[in-house]
């Protein structure tokens, strides 16, 4: 039961992935998760670590990898190195929300974030091509073009309010992460073995929930970890005895 992912959206949701409780992914709940076995989990297969950063880790079974390339030694016979990460983490999420709501505390952001509709904020493939130009496109009217993008027009217009523009500021880390993710696993084909761990998502339901959704619509699958908190502590384990 260690393994899990989170269903799609609930019945009547659009599945835009946007912070909101009346669309996206709102009503998807914990107790709907999809256990998920280790052994369902094959090399190669990439783990996000989403903390006030992001790194992007590629798994790989010992003996694959290309010659010359520096790797560490993972348990079960794996060999794993970076291949990629982003800037945009949590910490953006706590500073570029607090400069723009004034909300300094992390759970007091993401509970306006829960109330916010990022779609008030972003620009979205269907603003640009309308319903039927995305079905011609195969793409979903939903899906995020331009994060904060709307705000790019609205000329002397008010801004959205606070609770929008930290939905805004959850969804564009969540979708950097994702967005790079699955850059690396799609070329490799383990698009449907992607792990997200790391503190930002540690009692962070919202995130999980639009981490899962992202995934989906890039053609993917988000695993997430019961107890990704001790994940880098074990993962040390066999590198020391390795080196040892």
């Amino acid at each position: 039961d260690e393994l899990y992912a989170l269903p799609g959206p609930s019945p009547g949701g659009d599945g835009s992935g946007s912070a909101t409780t009346s669309g996206g992914e709102g009503g998807a709940s914990e107790a709907a998760e999809e256990r998920v076995a280790w052994e369902e989990v094959d090399f190669p297969y990439i783990v996000v670590n989403i903390g006030s950063g992001v790194s992007v880790l590629l798994l790989e079974r010992e003996g694959c990898e290309s010659p010359g390339e520096a790797r560490g030694v993972a348990a079960g016979g794996a060999t794993f190195r970076r291949v990629g990460g982003t800037a945009c983490g949590g910490a953006t999420f706590l500073g570029l929300g607090r400069a723009l709501t004034g909300v300094a505390d992390y759970h007091k952001l993401l509970a306006l974030a829960e109330a916010g509709d990022a779609s008030l904020v972003d620009t979205t493939v269907g603003d640009i091509y309308g319903e039927k130009g995305c079905a011609a496109l195969g793409f979903p009217p939903s899906m995020t073009a331009v994060n904060f993008g709307a705000l790019a027009h609205g000329g002397e217009a008010p801004l959205p309010a606070k609770r929008h523009l930290a939905a805004a500021v959850l969804q564009l880390v969540v979708q950097a992460s994702v967005l790079q993710a699955m850059a690396h696993a799609t070329p490799r084909g383990a698009a449907d073995r992607v792990l997200f761990v790391g503190g930002f998502l540690s009692d962070n339901q919202l995130a999980r929930r639009l981490v899962a959704n992202t995934a989906r619509k890039l053609g993917g699958r988000a695993l997430f970890s019961r107890h990704a908190d001790f994940l880098g502590g074990l993962g040390s384990l066999p590198e020391t005895l390795h080196r040892r």
